[in-house]
């Protein structure tokens, strides 16, 4: 009762009915049951290439891991608002408008097939799609369209929740809008297994009567400790100032970096939640298609501050890092994602020995400017690199892999 409380109020008016589960997922699935038994319909429209779970219910909304022309008839996707790289781009006119009017368009090719639209499931950084932020007014506007449309709209606050984003305690806060429904999950309890679903108490009397949930280990006293120990050392603490004070470092420095380096196009994200995009050019057949070049994330805001920006360790500036050395299997057994070394990053048509107009760029240049700024680098042979904090060194335990604090990585060659 307590916990559900203190974070109701956090959040707008009126979410103040709470379901505690254990996991993302189940929040994520409740909330689409939830919406299906309350409008009486079964359409569901999330984002191309977006990721909210791995139930049976969830699966086909996360168009990230299945190829999209096998989606079930009851999933419609929208384009991802990216205004680098997407359908309309920074210097566009109405971007918000034009990217929420395909909200209308999915919820008519849903209900053409028999399966009118019940719900808008999105989350606010767009992390699947790559730390997006999009134009100031989208999600208001494609919040209004759903509404309109008689669809309730689910915000999924697992990626950038409890003041991860710096500025807000919830993602969805700094656009403005008011979701029906709000799910979070894995840094309620720094870790441990509990996750929730909030919503008004209208939606609750109508779907609980007729649906009857409930969660054994959900609230359990002990999860019910925990998250509020968690929030008490997030409020108490003042981690929301500090994600916006080591965000906006982060911001400073990825921007600093990529006006030395013509390979990264564009910087964009929120907090402590950061990703890149390499420029497009006439070596790269798919000009259009986004490709991950930096990221630095951290996921457990109330562990400890992260260390993401600025030399994790100060040099001579003369002397360039000590590369501790790795054997390939033992880099790839932590997870390592590997891209090759010495290699051109942009030729016509993406022959090395064919240069065409756009300027050839080694990852070479890149991995040195990192390591004069105090980034390691983890070589485990001459031809493959890592960019990593030097977490073993540090002794900071702190977890290398997709989901915890990899600070810096160089993922996917132009």
């Amino acid at each position: 009762m307590r916990l559900g409380e203190r974070l109701s109020a956090t959040l707008p008016d009126g979410l103040d009915t709470w379901f505690f589960v254990c996991m993302g997922s189940e929040a994520n699935d409740l909330a689409v049951r939830m919406a299906q038994l309350v409008t009486g319909r079964s359409g569901v429209a999330v984002m191309g290439h977006s990721y909210h779970g791995n139930t049976s219910v969830l699966a086909p909304l996360s168009l990230l891991d299945y190829d999209i022309a096998d989606k079930p008839d009851w999933v419609e996707a929208l384009p991802p608002p990216n205004v680098y790289r997407g359908l309309y781009r920074a210097g566009d006119s109405d971007l918000g408008a034009r990217y929420a009017a395909h909200v209308p368009e999915a919820a008519g090719r849903l209900r053409a097939r028999g399966r009118p639209m019940a719900a808008l499931l999105m989350d606010s950084i767009f992390d699947a799609n790559g730390a997006l932020v999009p134009p100031q007014d989208y999600m208001r506007l494609a919040y209004d369209e759903a509404h309109r449309l008689g669809a309730l709209t689910i915000a999924d606050e697992v990626q950038m929740r409890f003041a991860r984003s710096g500025t807000h305690m919830w993602g969805f806060q700094a656009y403005n809008v008011r979701p029906d429904i709000v799910t979070m999950s894995k840094p309620m309890g720094n870790g441990h297994p509990i996750a929730a679903v909030v919503t008004h108490r209208e939606i609750t009397l109508e779907f609980q009567p007729r649906n009857g949930y409930f969660n054994t280990f959900g609230g359990n006293t002990v999860s019910a400790v925990v998250a509020n120990a968690t929030l008490d050392v997030l409020q108490g603490d003042a981690l929301q100032d500090n994600a916006l004070r080591v965000g906006t470092c982060l911001e400073t420095s990825l921007r600093n970096m990529m006006q030395r380096h013509e390979l990264v196009g564009h910087i964009h994200g929120r907090g402590l939640f950061y990703e890149g995009r390499t420029r497009g050019g006439p070596c790269h057949p798919k000009a259009g298609e986004t490709r991950r070049t930096l990221g630095a994330r951290t996921n457990e805001v109330a562990e400890r501050p992260p260390r993401l920006v600025g030399p994790v360790r100060q040099h001579h500036k003369d002397k360039t890092p000590a590369m501790p050395r790795h054997s390939r299997s033992e880099c790839l057994s932590r997870g390592a994602r590997t891209i090759s070394r010495g290699s051109p990053i942009c030729s016509h048509h993406g022959a090395a020995d064919q240069p065409g107009k756009w300027p050839i760029l080694t990852q070479d240049a890149l991995l040195q400017d990192l390591q004069r700024h105090g980034f390691i680098l983890d070589v485990f042979d001459e031809h493959h690199v890592e960019v990593v904090e030097n977490h073993l060194a540090h002794g900071d335990g702190v977890d290398v892999g997709d989901d915890h604090a990899v600070p810096l990585q160089l993922l996917d060659q132009c």
